[in-house]
């Protein structure tokens, strides 16, 4: 059985790891797959993790990576100074810098990221660690309600997607569409749909697709 302070501490690591999944906005199943764990394992630590083995170094290096890379650690710090009444400002500056605003007719262009234009009307501040992010500004209603006309997405092409994640997908011989991403067991086929049920499922081949790049962000106007 495991000692007071292992049960104390196998605890913290399962509600930080569902505390990181849930900003991410992932099941198990994608969260596993995106950091190369089991699901199983996963599934385990975060229902029971009194009976979960241990994890190891190597884990925990991955979810510190993905914590570092989204900013969700530092959300869920700001989250709980707030609720215990300290304060809501974190106290470390965050670096700011300004990517591009591209339209989804000047992204259709370009059938690799080098192929973006180098030159844009607007920008709008990240803070991410993706040197090549870039933005989109959403036109027509195929993602309402969620993301109505004018949401400003951010989209990361260093971070591969993952299934049931939101993406920005160039097709060949088409253009760019902003989507709900699936794909089948072996990642041969994708599928990507809408929020609003009015618009049809995309199905395609993989190799259909120029790029696919996971969104990372989105901000809307109140």
């Amino acid at each position: 059985m495991l000692a007071g302070k292992q049960v104390f501490f196998m605890k913290k690591i399962a509600e930080r790891l569902k505390a990181l999944r849930k900003e991410l906005g992932m099941t198990q199943a994608a969260f596993a797959a995106h950091i190369n764990a089991s699901r199983a394992y996963i599934s385990q630590l975060e229902g029971n993790p009194k009976l979960a083995k241990s994890p190891s170094p190597k884990f925990m290096e991955k979810i510190v990576m993905v914590e570092s890379s989204t900013n969700a650690r530092q959300l869920a710090e700001q989250h709980a100074a707030y609720r215990s009444g300290v304060s809501n400002v974190d106290p470390k500056p965050i670096r700011l810098r300004q990517i591009p605003i591209y339209t989804f007719v000047q992204a259709g262009q370009a059938v690799e990221y080098e192929g973006l234009p180098t030159r844009w009307e607007d920008t709008i501040e990240y803070d991410g660690n993706d040197e090549r992010a870039f933005a989109l500004r959403v036109a027509g209603d195929s993602m309402e309600p969620k993301f109505p006309a004018g949401t400003i997405i951010t989209v990361s092409p260093k971070y591969p997607p993952h299934s049931g994640q939101l993406v920005v997908a160039r097709i060949k011989n088409e253009g760019c569409v902003f989507k709900l991403f699936h794909h089948s067991g072996d990642g041969k086929i994708v599928t990507l749909s809408s929020y609003n049920p009015l618009y049809e499922k995309i199905v395609l081949p993989r190799e259909n697709l120029h790029w696919l790049y996971r969104v990372v962000r989105s901000t809307q106007n109140l």
